[in-house]
């Protein structure tokens, strides 16, 4: 029998119970997202103008904050 296909609409978004994990919804949400991670750390590290970066995901997904607090994380490191 060949394998089934199922559209990834049917399947929904994936759930996880980050809460107990005792980490930022940030960390636990970029933990298993190494290429968003190193995406936004190489924006951070153009100096120039001119460039934007796009974050994508589905809604309430947890995009918009975990992105933020990586942001935020980021910016307290830098210099004044």
């Amino acid at each position: 029998m060949p394998p089934r296909k199922i559209p990834a609409s049917d399947l929904g978004l994936p759930r996880f119970d980050w809460a107990d994990t005792g980490q930022s919804i940030e960390a636990f949400a970029l933990t298993s997202h190494t290429r968003a991670r190193e995406a936004l750390d190489f924006a951070l590290a153009i100096d120039e103008p001119g460039f934007n970066v796009f974050v994508l995901g589905e809604d309430r997904s947890g995009r918009m904050t975990s992105t933020l607090e990586f942001l935020q994380r980021a910016v307290e490191k830098r210099p004044p």
